[in-house]
């Protein structure tokens, strides 16, 4: 599947979906508690905790577990206002989809264990457990216990490098789809030191007594070119709204330091993956395209070299997009994308067969 192909049945998706929102039927979403293990041996005292959503019955449905990415919660992909706008959560489960949406350990309400014990082997094992309880049938309530058909994982960010350190690892699931996310640097990736410091002194975060170690950006770093479309400024008001960029810094959370060292053996771990794979894009994100420009610099085209023919990788580029894809205005479109591929490689029910690979 082409990438013009994939814009054209996004593009397709998108407008069904738009037709009539009002009718669609909202999800019916339940909070769950997951027990985990930082490491294989020690007790399950940790806590993933998310929320699980479906329309109508979820027996025999594939299960997309969300992971967003560092200094941010589960919110990135269910953004509260305006769902038909900005909730990946409420497009996935129009489509047929349910959803798992995790915060990731040491984020939002799930367990927030010493800064330095968390590092993206931690954090893969952690999801492994939850997608190992989707397998074997996750209590859910109001839902008595699920059981997965498929399991996707899609990730954003540092989600998208834990994502890829758990496919690659344990081998136990169906598709990847990793978003905010390249083998490259960026431009503005130099920056980013910059613009992070201890969560204690941040009038956000402070308030929440997380650990020491946990960072979070400085005031007003997320509203700056980093995440959102670069350049020119005027394009500032056409492709994020200031009322959203507003809502996501008074939102942010804090990131464990572990992570953050720890990402280049999570990067590198992609030929492991041996199930299809997505790395969707934003066009312009400063952090993941080389000469902060996808399309011109061939970033997308450089990804195949680090994945095995198994991974049978497609790629796609949302215009006019920086790193934080979802909180753009064009972002259903980005949603259609995602889940044009899924329907093809990890379709929503078991009883629809994937698309071989080419």
């Amino acid at each position: 599947m082409t990438r013009t192909y994939l814009a054209f049945l996004a593009t397709a998706l998108v407008a069904l979906l738009a037709a009539a929102p009002a009718a669609a039927q909202a999800p019916h979403c339940h909070d769950v508690a997951i027990p985990v293990a930082l490491a294989a041996g020690l007790p399950a005292d940790s806590v993933l905790a998310g929320t699980f959503c479906v329309v109508g019955d979820p027996a025999g449905r594939t299960v997309q577990v969300l992971l967003h990415g560092a200094g941010i919660t589960r919110a990135y992909w269910d953004w509260p206002t305006d769902p038909w706008q900005y909730s990946y959560v409420r497009y996935a489960t129009a489509v047929g989809y349910a959803t798992l949406n995790l915060d990731r350990i040491g984020a939002g309400v799930s367990s927030r264990p010493p800064a330095a014990a968390v590092t993206t082997d931690v954090d893969a094992f952690t999801v492994h457990q939850a997608v190992q309880a989707l397998r074997a049938g996750l209590a859910v309530p109001g839902l008595g216990v699920v059981a997965a058909a498929r399991v996707a994982l899609v990730g954003h960010s540092m989600g998208s490098f834990v994502g890829a350190l758990e496919a690659a690892t344990y081998h136990d699931v169906d598709a990847v789809v990793l978003t905010g996310f390249s083998h490259a640097v960026g431009p503005a990736l130099a920056l980013l030191p910059t613009l992070l410091y201890p969560a204690q002194l941040d009038p956000v975060t402070a308030p929440r007594g997380l650990p020491l170690g946990y960072l979070t950006t400085v005031p007003g770093a997320i509203d700056t070119y980093l995440f959102y479309h670069p350049a020119p400024p005027a394009s500032y008001g056409l492709y994020a709204d200031p009322a959203v960029v507003a809502a996501a810094e008074a939102g942010k959370d804090g990131a464990p330091v572990g992570e953050f060292g720890t990402i280049g053996p999570a990067i590198f771990s992609t030929p492991g993956i041996a199930v299809p794979v997505l790395v969707a894009d934003g066009n312009r994100d400063q952090l993941e395209c080389l000469l902060g420009d996808c399309a011109a610099s061939g970033t997308l085209a450089l990804e195949a070299a680090y994945f095995a023919p198994a991974a049978c990788l497609q790629t796609f580029a949302l215009p006019n997009a920086g790193h934080a894809v979802n909180l753009h205005r064009q972002a259903p479109l980005f949603f259609g994308a995602l889940l044009a591929w899924g329907l093809a490689h990890a379709p929503p029910v078991a009883a629809v067969p994937p698309v071989a690979c080419p």
